[in-house]
């Protein structure tokens, strides 16, 4: 018999500081490591900052009951956004509530180089 009141929150995750931008997209990975203490894992929440320092979740309601997945494509990015930076963290949760925040990655986003 599993005692819901007895699991915790998820230990946070880590958020790999190698990404990568193609076509538009940057492209995010991470790492989690399950605590046997916490409940069972619902999912991820990705959050972005505005360049304000207001972060909101980016992900959407597809990621979801899906803990298994471990990275994100941001989209929708264009020559607008070009020189800017972005900043992410990550945590997880489950049904007692979300992790802490994971580690904060900033990404520039910028052209490729000419050669």
């Amino acid at each position: 018999h599993f005692d819901i009141n007895a699991c915790k929150i998820p230990e946070k995750p880590f958020l790999n500081s190698s990404y990568s931008i193609v076509f538009g997209l940057i492209n995010l990975s991470w790492e989690y490591l399950h605590n046997t203490d916490s409940c069972d894992l619902i999912g991820f929440n990705l959050y972005k900052d505005d360049g304000l320092g207001n972060f909101s979740i980016v992900n959407d309601i597809s990621y979801l009951n899906k803990p298994n997945i471990r990275n994100y494509s941001l989209s929708g990015l264009t020559f607008a956004d070009l020189s800017k930076t972005f900043k992410f963290y990550l945590k997880a949760h489950n049904i007692k509530g979300e992790s802490d925040q994971s580690n904060e990655i900033t990404i520039l986003f910028a052209e490729a180089p000419y050669k």
